[in-house]
């Protein structure tokens, strides 16, 4: 369903009109409905995207825009085909590329400013891989319908009723209708997350994983320069 008939089930279902339930009115209701449900998972399995860009000679920042459709928002993995780069945040990229500057194979990324950032700096073409997931489209937006599986479009209209009845002051039928929101999207989230191969657990911006046994970063980054 797109907005307009959301709108309209909702002005029926209430036997109301365009004054009482004016087109603003149902807009706001409608996207404050969409972020509701949009905040209360992470990250949503269906928007998982995989992406591919080759690297440069002497090029070791690769910004997203080059290699995605633009709605590129979290970055799970990056691998080249055979291993798996290891992730580290921004800061620590920083340190240890300005002071052991080098170029050859990446075994590190960083994500940083809509890019991603290889070390060391790439010798030549190597094609990687990206794992990750893309960002929600803007709704409500013209004709489209909101950015989620079908069946969460009722979900949103006894949302939209909740606040209606809010604002005309019947509160008894928009806690009725809240109710109904929270069982159909907690039904639904369910429903979404348990027809997935995707795990829906915690997911850092990059993934952030720990060194393993007792090496030192200091010693894992000095083995990759030497090796």
């Amino acid at each position: 369903m797109n907005l307009s008939e959301m709108s309209t089930f909702v002005r029926e279902q209430a036997d109301t009109d365009t004054t009482d339930a004016s087109d603003a009115k149902l807009t706001v209701y409608a996207r404050a409905a969409y972020r509701d449900i949009l905040a209360r998972v992470f990250p949503w399995p269906d928007k998982k995207v995989t992406y591919t860009f080759s690297s440069v000679a002497s090029t070791a920042a690769y910004a997203f825009t080059g290699f995605s459709t633009g709605d590129l928002e979290y970055v799970v993995s990056v691998d080249d085909g055979d291993d798996v780069l290891m992730y580290v945040s921004p800061e620590r990229f920083r340190d240890f590329s300005t002071e052991l500057s080098s170029t050859g194979t990446p075994s590190v990324y960083t994500v940083d400013s809509s890019q991603i950032k290889l070390w060391p700096t790439p010798g030549g073409a190597v094609t990687y891989t990206v794992t990750g997931y893309r960002s929600f489209a803007t709704w409500p937006s013209g004709s489209n319908e909101p950015d989620l599986p079908r069946p969460f479009d009722e979900a949103i209209c006894w949302y939209m009723l909740a606040r209606f009845y809010q604002s005309q002051e019947d509160l008894e039928l928009s806690a009725m209708y809240m109710r109904d929101f929270e069982v159909a999207v907690n039904q639904q989230i369910a429903d979404s997350l348990r027809t997935s191969s995707t795990s829906a657990g915690p997911m850092i911006f990059g993934g952030d994983p720990k060194l393993s046994g007792s090496q030192s970063y200091a010693d894992w980054v000095k083995r990759s320069v030497e090796g």
